[in-house]
C-alpha cells in the first residue's frame, strides 16, 4: 500500500505525540526515585525528547501544518492515561478530565478529516 505524504506527516506527528508524553513521564518518575539517579530520568527524557523532536521535524516536511501541530495534542490524552496507570501514586481521572478528552479527540479526528 502507498501512503500519502500526508499520512506518513500524521504518523510521525503521532510519534512526537507519544514521545512528549514518555518523555514527561520519566521526568515525572524522577520524583519517586533517590536523587543520585536523577541525571539518568534527566537524560532518559531528553533522548525521549530527541526523538520526538526529529519526528516532529520530519512530519512538518509531509504535511500541512494545520493538520499535524494539533495532532501533537493527542499527547494531553496519553498523560492522563500514563498518569493514571503508570505512576506509583496513580492520578485521578475526573469526568472534566474525560470530557476534555473527548473534545480533544473529536477536534484531532475533525481537522485531520479536513486536510486535502
Amino acid at each position: 500500500m502507498i501512503f500519502k505524504k500526508q499520512h506518513i506527516g500524521i504518523f510521525l506527528m503521532l510519534l512526537c505525540a507519544v514521545c512528549i508524553c514518555f518523555g514527561q513521564l520519566v521526568w515525572k518518575l524522577m520524583e519517586f526515585y533517590p536523587k543520585e539517579y536523577s541525571w539518568i530520568f534527566i537524560i532518559g527524557g531528553f533522548g525521549i525528547f530527541l526523538i520526538g523532536f526529529s519526528s516532529m521535524i520530519l512530519a512538518l516536511r509531509k504535511g500541512e501544518l494545520s493538520v499535524l501541530q494539533p495532532i501533537n495534542s493527542i499527547s494531553y490524552v496519553l498523560a492522563a492515561f500514563t498518569a493514571r496507570f503508570m505512576l506509583p501514586v496513580p492520578e485521578e481521572i475526573t469526568a472534566l478530565k474525560i470530557a476534555g478528552i473527548i473534545l480533544i479527540v473529536g477536534g484531532v479526528i475533525i481537522i485531520g478529516r479536513s486536510s486535502k
